[in-house]
């Protein structure tokens, strides 16, 4: 009991942390191929194949086994439900047995048995070539769910057939022979369009930091809907156990907009200039006469009322302000890259005791910000009992 629970308590682990890398994905579309064994279920009900002589009272089921291999493509709907194409081929190969009890002879000494045990035995080869329309609902993490229809076309059915004693010596009394009624070859009257229902889960996991390589273990159920021939009553299904390699294009993340330096100062534009016509060159002389410059004024103040005061001396005042510089207390990585970005500044060991917390906050908004290590690495030293806790975080894209 106690393992069962350590069981689920590290499926529940799994899923969280395939949660966590799922949440880092941006891509909504993926290609991929998929493969895997087939455990094949054919559920029957005739006595005999179409045109094949048979004693068989009913066949009613039969088990095999095959392999199915083909393509996919996927693109998200909306967050959590997903449409799937595949594309693939499958053999539902099968052999369908019948055990009857019947009259036999045994060659030895010629006895009579009248019931002795013999199978009856059809061994079908046949594949099918189709397409799989699919929804997919995505609860959490990388577990998916899928339902959807599968449409495809029948090749031909190859078969062979016998009636076999079971038992050592035996034969039956009417050739004297341990088998009989063997047939083999193509069946004829066979449906060529299959449809079936399909159900299924995997479960996707990374191969890669990124998340654009997908490897998905799965289990689908194949459910036939149609007959594999048009007169009797024959449907193949299929439990498919594999796995899916898939590839998911990533989207180019956004990068983080700069805010340009706006000018100190305004620069004025240029006036056109328009070409000069060349005038006649003429001399004139001109007589320079002194100018006498005279300048009046009155000075006055101004008071807190807004009246005028005579100015008979200078008032001196001295104000105290400050000046806040807010600090995104975010730091920026690349996509992809734990390495810390170049704008961020950093100080070599001289540089860090002419360090000033003063001289940082003159400067621009956007400068102060990219000085945020250096900030916080004065503030840290200057109180050493400080506790700094880092958090990670992504763009809660995917």
């Amino acid at each position: 009991m106690t393992s069962f629970y350590y069981r689920v308590a590290f499926f529940i682990l799994l899923l969280i942390q395939v949660e966590n890398v799922h949440a880092q994905s941006t891509s909504t579309e993926r290609y991929g191929v998929y493969g895997g064994y087939s455990i094949n279920f054919h559920s029957a009900d005739f006595r005999a194949l179409p045109g094949v002589p048979n004693c068989c009272p009913k066949f009613e089921n039969g088990t095999g086994g095959g392999f199915a291999f083909g393509a996919l493509y996927e693109f998200s709907i909306t967050k959590r439900f997903w449409f799937t194409l595949r594309a693939g081929y499958s053999t539902l190969n099968a052999t369908l047995v019948r055990e009857e009890y019947v009259p036999a002879l045994r060659l030895a000494d010629d006895y009579y048995f009248p019931d002795a045990a013999i199978d009856h035995r059809i061994k079908a080869r046949l594949s099918t070539i189709g397409i799989a329309p699919i929804i997919t609902f995505n609860p959490i993490g990388g577990l998916r769910f899928h339902s959807g229809i599968e449409l495809a076309s029948l090749g031909s059915i190859n078969y062979d057939q016998v009636e076999e004693m079971k038992a050592e010596g035996l034969v039956f009394k009417e050739n004297l022979k341990r088998t009989r009624n063997e047939y083999s070859g193509d069946l004829s009257g066979v449906n060529r369009f299959q449809t079936s229902l399909i159900i299924g889960t995997s479960m996707e996991l990374p191969l890669n930091r990124s998340r654009s390589m997908i490897i998905a273990p799965e289990a689908i159920f194949h459910i036939g809907l149609s007959n594999l021939t048009e007169s009797v009553v024959w449907k193949a299904n299929a439990f498919q156990i594999g796995i899916s390699l898939k590839y998911a294009p990533q989207t180019n993340s956004q990068p983080i907009p700069t805010i340009p330096k706006i000018p100190n100062g305004i620069i004025p534009q240029a006036a056109e200039s328009t070409p000069k016509e060349n005038p006649a060159k003429t001399k004139v002389t001109t007589t320079k006469s002194p100018v006498t410059s005279v300048i009046k004024f009155d000075a006055f103040g101004i008071t807190e009322k807004g009246e005028q005061s005579p100015l008979n001396g200078i008032k001196v005042e001295e104000f105290i302000s400050t000046q806040l510089k807010p600090l995104l207390p975010y730091l920026f990585f690349e996509p992809n890259s734990s390495k810390i970005p170049g704008r961020y500044s950093t100080l070599s060991q001289a540089e860090k005791s002419s360090f000033s917390l003063n001289e940082a906050a003159h400067s621009h908004t956007l400068d102060v910000y990219y000085q945020l290590l250096n900030i916080i690495g004065k503030r840290m030293s200057e109180n050493s009992e400080a506790i700094l806790k880092l958090t990670g975080c992504n763009s809660d894209m995917g």
